[in-house]
């Protein structure tokens, strides 16, 4: 699982440039992360003890996260 956090943040650098049109969503950048969130004061993003992210959508459904339920 260790091996997995260079890889998880060099598609966080590898995608950082985001489309002014594109909508920008909040991560946490722990290696467990599985959910993307529209605001960083999701409820669902109090427990993250980590560096928070902003990404575009599409990056973060290229990592294969999920919107998280509080905003479901």
């Amino acid at each position: 699982m260790k091996k997995l956090l260079p890889l998880f943040l060099l598609l966080f650098l590898a995608t950082s440039a985001t489309s002014p049109l594109e909508k920008e969503v909040y991560i946490c950048g722990s290696n467990g992360a599985k959910r993307y969130h529209f605001t960083k004061n999701c409820r669902g993003l109090n427990n993250c003890q980590h560096k928070l992210y902003k990404k575009s959508l599409s990056s973060a459904k290229s990592l294969g996260l999920t919107l998280c339920k509080w905003e479901d």
